[in-house]
């Protein structure tokens, strides 16, 4: 998939800050793509590009790859992925290598839908991804897919309940805050801290 990122200089009047923070997101598929680019919009500088799927620790090495050949630099850098069935031993090693490259990470246990069904309701239960996606249908009203047509449906329609999802993440991390407190027999996702990050910018 093409990077569909154009960076946008943007003029501000405020007597504090001229420009908002640029971001550089990196990410496991398509379907985090989509989510993310929806935020562009000539509202703030987000580079956003899709990496290869694979397990989360060669999805971060090669995240890190792609962030040092850019020429351009970011105030922030993030890489975004799911666990998936990365062993629990190599999924905490991508958090730790993602760190210490200064990349941030916005991780999802199982997977992105995590993020969406949180728009709609707090819950902990470790969910697979059929299961993620049959809940995420009962609430939409109609069947989740990771179609671009559904995916851009379903984004414009989740935008009015972006807070209750935030405050539903971070109501969910309560128990793991740090790395090796992460538990594993339970639905968990940290998208919410760079969604938290871009609105602000967004709002500034």
């Amino acid at each position: 998939m093409k990077d569909r990122s154009k960076n946008t200089i943007i003029k501000r009047n405020s007597p504090f800050r001229n420009t908002k923070k640029s971001f550089l997101i990196i990410c496991e598929g398509e379907t985090e793509v989509l989510y993310f680019h929806r935020f562009k919009l000539q509202t703030i500088n987000l580079k956003i590009i899709e990496g290869k799927q694979g397990n989360a620790k060669s999805f971060v090495l090669e995240a890190i790859k792609i962030k040092n050949s850019l020429k351009e630099k970011y105030d922030e850098s993030w890489c975004v992925f799911d666990k998936d069935n990365t062993k629990d031993v190599d999924f905490i090693e991508a958090i730790k290598i993602a760190n210490q490259s200064n990349l941030t990470v916005a991780y999802s246990i199982i997977a992105f839908e995590v993020w969406l069904l949180l728009h709609f309701k707090y819950f902990t239960k470790l969910m697979n991804s059929y299961e993620l996606n049959k809940e995420l249908s009962s609430y939409l009203k109609y069947p989740y897919s990771k179609q671009e047509k559904i995916l851009q449906k379903i984004y414009k329609g989740i935008q009015d309940k972006e807070d209750s999802a935030i405050q539903n993440a971070f109501k969910m991390n309560e128990r793991s805050n740090i790395i090796e407190s992460i538990t594993f027999e339970n639905s968990l996702t940290t998208i919410h801290l760079l969604v938290s990050k871009i609105l602000l910018e967004i709002k500034f």
